[in-house]
């Protein structure tokens, strides 16, 4: 018998090492496309958790500092409605003490912790602190501010006189035992304050 021709022979013994190849390269492309699936799900899950994570911290933080504490605001005028423009008005309870800077058209802000961040409920004794006004004794006996009396002086550079103190309220109103003022916080609040002149009794 003659020998078993060369091409069969050939193509039986390399066609199944090709179609392992084939199938190991499959499998390995397989397995990429399932790691690189794996990993963007993992991704996209981690990245939901970390805003939960940050929006609860966020939340956390928010009444944890007093950021949800009620606005409080409001004016202090003189019975007749004329301003008062300068001082502080101070809220007070057994625990708590907060403060508001008047601004020159008599309104104010409070806060607690920092300007302007509000008051938690509550009930509180207000006063008002430091609402004098300094003048100068000058020409003719009269009182003048310091600009005033710098101008008269011609002299931008003069320095003033000892500076009086004259009060803009009723002196019953600087301590919370004799102002007679309460301030009841249960949302959002606009506490308006009237005050006596400093010669009425």
């Amino acid at each position: 018998m003659g020998s078993l021709p060369f091409f069969p022979v050939g193509f039986f013994v390399l066609f199944p090492v090709v179609n392992e190849k084939s199938t190991i390269s499959g499998l390995a492309e397989r397995k990429s496309v399932f790691f690189v699936i794996h990993d963007s799900v993992s991704m996209v899950r981690s990245e939901k958790m970390n805003k939960v994570f940050v929006f609860c911290v966020v939340v956390v933080c928010f009444f944890v500092s007093g950021c949800g504490n009620p606005k409080v605001s409001g004016k202090v005028t003189l019975s007749d409605g004329t301003p008062i423009a300068k001082g502080e008005v101070i809220m007070q309870s057994d625990t708590l003490v907060a403060k508001g800077k008047i601004q020159k058209d008599g309104t104010y802000r409070m806060g607690t912790k920092k300007e302007f961040d509000g008051v938690p409920k509550g009930e509180y004794k207000v006063y008002l602190l430091a609402t004098e006004e300094y003048k100068f004794p000058g020409p003719g006996g009269k009182l003048y501010t310091a600009d005033e009396l710098k101008a008269l002086q011609n002299d931008p550079q003069a320095v003033s006189p000892m500076p009086v103190a004259i009060p803009s309220i009723n002196k019953k109103y600087e301590s919370p035992a004799t102002s007679g003022l309460v301030c009841s916080v249960k949302g959002k609040t606009d506490f308006l304050i009237e005050v006596l002149p400093p010669d009425i009794k």
